[in-house]
């Protein structure tokens, strides 16, 4: 039903192709290019009808993608809440945490051959976003450098030691 390419649709336009308006009744039409209108003026509808290539052949389609769309963008922000709360209760146990982590393994990074003893941080092998937790072993010293390379990854895979500081 909504026919166009990436880029040919301005915001608040809506095309329709010519052998689905030949397919339809006048009200049908009429009906269908009302609600398009009002979904034109939606942000979604006009981020992925003008710019990033998606197609959607009715309004049922839109709406099931505009939901999946609101349905994502809450999970994003809750878990960027709730990783917030778990960063700011892992803060205040921290130097206990460290002390543990000086006991278990002295004071170097952990990355195999680094051996930095100098601005070291704790690293949650396992992130906090992907569902790591504050347990003692899931925790290391990483120098900085190694820490800001690994991310949100569970490991440094295929990253080479970095020279000491």
């Amino acid at each position: 039903m909504i026919l166009c390419a990436a880029g040919a649709v301005n915001p608040g336009e809506v095309i329709l192709s010519t052998g689905w308006i030949l397919s339809q009744d006048k009200q049908t039409i009429i009906k269908t290019i009302m609600k398009m209108a009002a979904l034109s003026t939606n942000e979604f509808f006009k981020d992925t009808h003008c710019g990033d290539g998606r197609f959607f052949n009715s309004e049922a389609e839109f709406l099931a993608a505009y939901e999946e769309h609101k349905i994502s963008e809450a999970t994003i922000k809750n878990r960027r809440e709730l990783t917030k709360l778990r960063r700011a209760e892992f803060s205040g146990v921290r130097c206990h945490i460290e002390i543990q982590i000086i006991e278990r393994d002295g004071y170097v990074c952990k990355h195999s051959g680094c051996g930095q003893t100098e601005h070291l941080t704790v690293d949650h092998i396992v992130p906090i976003s992907k569902g790591g937790s504050d347990d003692i072993a899931n925790l290391q010293f990483l120098c900085r450098p190694h820490n800001s390379s690994k991310g949100d990854r569970t490991h440094l895979a295929n990253l080479q030691a970095r020279p000491k500081r």
